[in-house]
């Protein structure tokens, strides 16, 4: 049979279904870099600093466990959090996690934060960084194949305890022999498609998000006119620099996650949500300037910078992208131990940087309520319910078809996809058939008053 495109039929699940905080803000952070946490009123006391900054996401580590208390590491953190309407992105810490899959502690880690609220999980961290796998095996090839080999598996299971995967965010490396964020995700995505459709038309219909780095560099300023640019390499200076130079060239700025998003969409037909996990703007000592072609900046500068940046990203990205969480908002006051996050850090060991106050000051504008529905028939409300169950699993409902009436007759319980056609090999005969929970309704085209049904 010659069948039709897995996604040609389905729709992606819609943007205002997935979590998204009651500010409506883009505006996201980095916590801390370890999987442990502050308690008590410790906690409390950077919940309310990360409030005070306006921020509405917030990326954290989860030692990917249920302990005997039956809490994971992260679960007070993420309460605390959520009561104050802001979302939690938790990574299922693993190290050395390539090749490998989640194990039942890692999913029971996963239902627990489920029952707390939370429902976007990332599972792997930069794996086309050769630190981030186990001994001898980076050099075995085929890399990100097996590292999406492994995250099909670990997001259909998060999927199923309820959880929204994100595809794993890499270190951008543009065009890096070895480490390339541009052809690694080439490859992974063709990957995907060519071995995993039906699994990645699943993840679409149910939710599912691409996680991102998207570290700023020194590739911003402001021109003459006081404009901002954000937008490497699409920026006057780039072009003047390398004319015609596009995203799928350089991927080390704000915009980076573009090119994952168009090898994606060119893939699957499909935007989902963006999740930039780490990036931005963060703190490099007394002052910074990796490309000479762009300025550099110091503590003012990149407080001023950040604020314009969040500002930048509210008017200049589209509805799918949900946010960038800068890197990293506290450290060794935290618990962690790396003196290079110490200095990218926002809070540093007895010292505030300039930028903590600057996003005090500038919250970003928080959207207007919508007014209140008019009160609806419950006849109507049930209706548009049962029809919008249908497009979330990516059906097309027609009441008047008659394989949906043959199906209703034979109460067959709810549809598994469309209507399906295809040409019977060696015959001009079509057939076309729909597949439920508890059978299979197909008939030969035209011969709509003969429908069959097949049993499992």
């Amino acid at each position: 049979m010659a069948r039709n495109n897995p996604y040609s039929r389905r729709k992606s699940m819609k943007l205002e279904l997935y979590p998204h905080p009651p500010s409506g803000t883009k505006r996201g952070i980095h916590l801390w870099p370890v999987p442990n946490h502050p308690t008590g009123a410790a906690l409390a006391e950077w919940v309310s600093r990360v409030r005070r900054c306006h921020f509405g996401w917030a990326v954290l580590l989860d030692g990917g466990s249920v302990g005997s208390d039956g809490r994971t590491s992260s679960q007070e953190t993420c309460e605390a959090l959520l009561a104050e309407g802001i979302i939690p992105i938790v990574r299922l810490y693993r190290g050395e996690p390539n090749p490998g899959r989640l194990d039942e502690g890692n999913l029971a880690a996963v239902r627990a934060l489920v029952k707390t609220g939370v429902r976007y999980f990332q599972d792997n961290c930069e794996p086309n960084l050769s630190n981030e796998w186990k001994p001898g095996e980076w050099k075995a090839g085929g890399r990100p194949e097996r590292v999406m080999s492994d995250w099909i598996e670990n997001a259909m299971a998060i999927c199923r305890q309820g959880g929204i995967p994100l595809y794993p965010p890499l270190a951008p490396c543009g065009w890096h022999k070895e480490s390339g964020s541009i052809p690694w995700n080439t490859t992974a995505v063709a990957w995907l498609k060519k071995n995993r459709a039906a699994d990645m038309a699943t993840l679409i219909i149910e939710g599912m998000g691409l996680a991102t780095h998207d570290y700023a560099l020194n590739h911003w300023y402001r021109d003459e006119k006081g404009v901002w640019h954000f937008e490497y390499p699409d920026d006057p200076k780039a072009q003047a620099r390398e004319p015609g130079v596009t995203v799928m060239n350089y991927d080390n700025g704000v915009t980076g996650w573009r090119a994952l998003d168009r090898l994606f969409f060119e893939a699957f037909g499909q935007h989902v949500p963006i999740l930039g996990t780490e990036g931005g703007i963060p703190p490099k000592g007394a002052w910074y300037q990796e490309d000479a072609g762009y300025p550099g900046y110091g503590e003012k500068e990149q407080a001023e910078g950040t604020v314009a940046m969040y500002d930048w990203i509210e008017r200049n990205t589209p509805a799918h992208y949900f946010t960038l969480a800068s890197w990293i908002f506290v450290n060794k006051d935290a618990g962690g131990h790396d003196p290079t996050w110490e200095e990218q850090s926002w809070y540093q060991l007895g010292k505030e940087l300039p930028v903590v106050a600057a996003m005090h000051v500038n919250p970003t504008p928080k959207p207007e309520p919508p007014g209140a529905p008019a009160p609806l028939a419950d006849d109507v409300i049930s209706r548009a319910i049962v029809s919008e169950s249908w497009v979330l699993r990516g059906v097309a409902r027609n009441q008047g078809a008659a394989l949906y009436k043959k199906a209703q007759e034979k109460r067959l319980g709810a549809p598994m996809g469309s209507e399906m056609e295809a040409t019977l090999k060696d015959s001009d005969h079509k057939i076309v058939w729909q597949s439920y929970a508890m059978g299979i309704v197909w008939c030969f085209e035209g011969d709509w008053g003969n429908v069959r049904v097949i049993e499992w």
